[in-house]
């Protein structure tokens, strides 16, 4: 497995400085600097406004392939920079632009997001909605309406904040906001990395903005929706950059923590999710995978493995400890 790629977020950026041809910058934030490497780098999330980018920088970025993201509070689509499109030989764009007209297809994607969603926010409300086949992406679109709806309701209430919404401006909402945006970059790397069009999704269909990243994102927003719940105590009434610089550390450390994932047998970074959500769907589409499968933090258990044709960098089952150290993290199944 190789070094692990960094997550950035930068408030209020002042100047970035080239420090080497070969994609190390000089960055000058309020609140402090660093120097990054983009050819270590994963994504970049700018927080609030600057002045600080220019075409040799953002050139940069393209060419090592860092999605860039700018987030404004109370602005709701972000600012985003992405590489173009590579040689692709499996012709991806074409396979997933034929099964989005495909409504079978379209419907078991959707379908499995969604599943995989209410799995991951079953910590809150613990009655999963039933999806048959039959439905449409609509009437599916209507289940999950009432269920964000007692699940938003049920959140903010348990913190106290009787008369706050998740739409509503607040500081809460504030972070699960900025979470989202940066999450966004990190899904939004694997998918262009994947030779897949981010503008065109499953279960959220619009092409104005990356609605593929957004449909990736959902089968674990219950996980990062907890972290924030389980965080905000410790967070809430600070100062905004204050808050944002704790909320986004607890952030990436929770995404360099290991699970065992059991649909790949595996022992992974939380940040590999994303990636091999991102996998599992390219194998579906362009017909390597039968079933498109989610893969989510679970507890080691016997029985005969999926089927699957992926697997995410990270430990697998071998002549080794790994079921040792599996059993100790099936406290962090979904």
């Amino acid at each position: 497995m190789g070094a692990r790629k960094n997550f950035y977020w930068f408030p209020y950026t002042s100047q970035i400085k080239k420090v080497t041809s070969k994609g190390k910058y000089k960055i000058e934030y309020k609140g402090g600097e660093e120097i990054i490497e983009l050819s270590r780098t994963h994504s970049l999330l700018f927080y609030g406004s600057s002045q600080a980018i220019d075409m040799d920088f953002a050139e940069d970025c393209v060419r090592f392939g860092v999605p860039v993201l700018f987030h404004r509070r109370n602005i709701a689509k972000p600012m985003i920079i992405s590489g173009g499109f590579r040689n692709d030989k499996d012709d991806t764009i074409t396979a997933q632009l034929i099964t989005r007209q495909n409504e079978r297809k379209k419907k078991h994607i959707a379908r499995k997001l969604l599943e995989a969603k209410f799995k991951s926010q079953k910590w809150l409300v613990d009655n999963i909605p039933e999806l048959n086949k039959e439905m449409t992406i609509e009437e599916m679109r209507i289940v999950e309406a009432h269920h964000a709806n007692l699940y938003w309701r049920r959140f903010y209430r348990s913190l106290g904040m009787h008369d706050e919404t998740r739409r509503g401006k607040n500081e809460l909402s504030t972070v699960l906001d900025a979470y989202s945006k940066f999450l966004a970059g990190v899904v939004l790397r694997w998918i262009t990395f994947h030779h897949l069009s981010p503008h065109h999704g499953f279960l959220h269909v619009q092409t104005d903005y990356p609605s593929l990243v957004y449909d990736l994102m959902e089968p674990y927003r219950g996980i990062f929706d907890r972290l924030v719940f389980e965080n905000w105590n410790y967070l809430c009434g600070k100062e905004e950059q204050i808050r944002m610089g704790y909320a986004f550390e607890i952030l990436k450390d929770h995404l360099r923590d290991d699970v065992y994932v059991g649909l790949t047998r595996q022992i992974a970074a939380r940040q590999e999710l994303y990636h091999g959500c991102t996998i599992s769907l390219k194998h579906y589409l362009i017909g390597r995978q039968r079933k498109f499968s989610v893969p989510l933090p679970s507890k080691p258990n016997g029985g005969r493995p999926t089927k699957v044709s992926f697997v995410m960098y990270g430990r697998k089952a071998g002549k080794t400890d790994f079921w040792k150290v599996a059993e100790s993290l099936k406290d962090k199944s979904v």
